[in-house]
């Protein structure tokens, strides 16, 4: 498998240049990695700018999770790169990478499950670690948003390839700051036989210091605001597409998805949970 890899960058030139040489140093092809740009100033664009969003609405209010990753996804189609790959790897800014992060490990976890269409390494800090052997995976209906890698295919299977990047081109960019998203997504893919997990054989960390910190220079708001808005945004995202009063009803509909999917793929049934 060939994996790209997608960074996401909102004035923080520095840090994404190291993220960039991490990815080199664990073996990823350096045509392979693109940076997305979210408004930054000139002076914080990295050098491996693949595309630079410049609208009011992003120079003021950025991309995030959602848009971001559209929009590279969309540019990578619309130049014509996007069927050289057969997965992409899609990294905030803040991702701190393990050495086992590389594209030969993902090629092998990809390759022993065939249904197996988005993949999240594991954080130190997560419960979900705990319902997981050494050196292995399982599949869950609900994945916290960080580092995923995604099969090309499952992508096909669930997107809407004429939509704007700002609309529901594969995420769906309405839902600005993403709460939720990440459940919609996976439960999209069990409703088309794409499994969405989470694996130990590969690990990743989170530089909170970058938004804690530094959000004045990023020119975003400060973190407590911004979680107040991330819930409350998501709730009403949920409550107009899906008419779902809270975050356990998009929850339940997650599950029920993952659920089916064991049904009509009981060979499976070693890596549910």
């Amino acid at each position: 498998m060939k994996f790209a890899v997608l960074i996401l960058n909102r004035n923080t030139k520095k840090v994404v240049d190291n993220l960039i040489a991490s990815f080199l140093n664990n073996g990823f092809g350096s045509e392979d990695i693109f940076v997305v740009d979210a408004g930054s100033r000139e002076s914080e664009i990295p050098s491996r700018l693949m595309i630079r969003a410049d609208d009011a609405y992003t120079l003021k209010h950025g991309l995030r999770f959602n848009r971001g990753f559209n929009l590279g996804l969309k540019t990578l189609l619309d130049n014509g790169l996007f069927f050289n790959y057969d997965g992409f790897v899609l990294a905030p800014n803040d991702v701190i990478l393990g050495r086992d992060f590389a594209p030969s490990r993902l090629e092998t976890i990809f390759a022993r499950h065939h249904r197996l269409g988005l993949l999240s390494p594991c954080h130190h800090d997560w419960g979900e670690r705990h319902f997981i052997a050494k050196n292995s995976l399982k599949y869950f209906w609900f994945i916290q948003t960080h580092a995923y890698v995604v099969r090309r295919s499952m992508i096909e299977s669930t997107w809407n390839p004429e939509a704007s990047a700002f609309d529901d081109f594969w995420l769906d960019g309405t839902n600005f700051r993403g709460f939720l998203g990440e459940t919609e997504i996976i439960a999209k893919g069990y409703a088309n036989d794409w499994a969405s997990a989470i694996t130990t054989e590969i690990f990743v960390g989170e530089n909170e210091l970058i938004l804690s910190a530094f959000y004045e220079y990023i020119d975003t708001e400060k973190p407590e605001f911004n979680d107040d808005l991330y819930v409350n945004e998501g709730l009403a995202w949920v409550r107009r597409k899906y008419g779902f009063s809270s975050r356990w009803r998009m929850n339940d509909y997650a599950k029920s998805m993952y659920e089916n999917f064991f049904r009509y793929n009981t060979e499976l049934g070693a890596w549910r949970l």
